[in-house]
């Protein structure tokens, strides 16, 4: 399979090379991601700016990097691909991102504005997320090898042309769950007030309790989720 890969992170993040290192190994892959971290830009496009594609020669596949967002390098990426090294990805994917993306933190995710622009260029798409922080490629790739195959599989046969898939998995995976999201918002205003200046800082929160049966629980439990989001905007009148 022909497999476009992108995330927020930046190209040389872990989740993103040990994804690449993986699929290489049986696929077509290309990898168009940003130059540096693009975290919380959600779909956001560079207006009006110049984008350098610059290609990284230090990988086994093949990798460019973008000073854009998520959505610049599959907006601006496939075009470039088709062009230049007549390649028709057959699926995007974008991830491993650092840190799951569940229930409403979908909103502000760039690994998720990068697979819902993928969608509205006509592109069936995957987001992917672990829900551990900081892991290096090597245990990325560990964990990954055992189940990635099974989650991509499991989420190719409910991919389409109108959805992203949303993906989320943890260690030690028990199986897999495709379910609702979570509706609670987990990003909290944090500030602290002192004369003449304030600051504020948005940070995650936990929460008490778990809505049993959305992705939030499952994943706690050990499950991988996978979640069908629409990408349009659909609008009833």
């Amino acid at each position: 399979m022909k497999i476009l890969i992108t995330n927020d992170d930046g190209y040389s993040a872990p989740g993103l090379v040990a994804l690449a290192k993986i699929l290489h190994q049986q696929h077509e892959i290309f990898v168009i991601a940003p130059s540096n971290n693009q975290s919380g830009i959600s779909q956001a496009m560079s207006a009006q700016h110049k984008l350098q594609f610059i290609k990284q020669i230090q990988y086994e596949y093949a990798c460019f990097s973008v000073t854009g967002t998520p959505s610049d390098c599959v907006r601006l990426g496939i075009p470039i691909l088709k062009q230049k090294f007549n390649f028709q990805p057959q699926l995007v994917i974008s991830g491993i991102n650092n840190g799951a993306n569940q229930g409403r933190d979908l909103h502000y995710s760039g690994t998720f504005g990068g697979a819902r622009e993928a969608i509205i260029q006509g592109y069936p798409a995957i987001s992917i997320s672990f829900k551990h922080y900081n892991l290096t490629v090597e245990q990325l790739m560990e964990h990954c090898s055992k189940y990635l195959s099974l989650i991509v599989n499991k989420a190719l046969e409910i991919t389409s042309l109108s959805h992203v898939v949303n993906v989320n998995f943890t260690t030690n995976m028990i199986g897999i769950k495709v379910c609702e999201m979570e509706k609670e918002i987990i990003w909290q205003l944090s500030s602290q007030i002192e004369t003449n200046l304030a600051q504020h800082v948005i940070q995650r929160h936990g929460f008490q309790s778990y809505k049993q049966g959305l992705d939030f629980e499952l994943l706690v439990n050990g499950y991988a989720t996978i979640s069908n989001v629409s990408a349009s905007l659909k609008c009833e009148c």
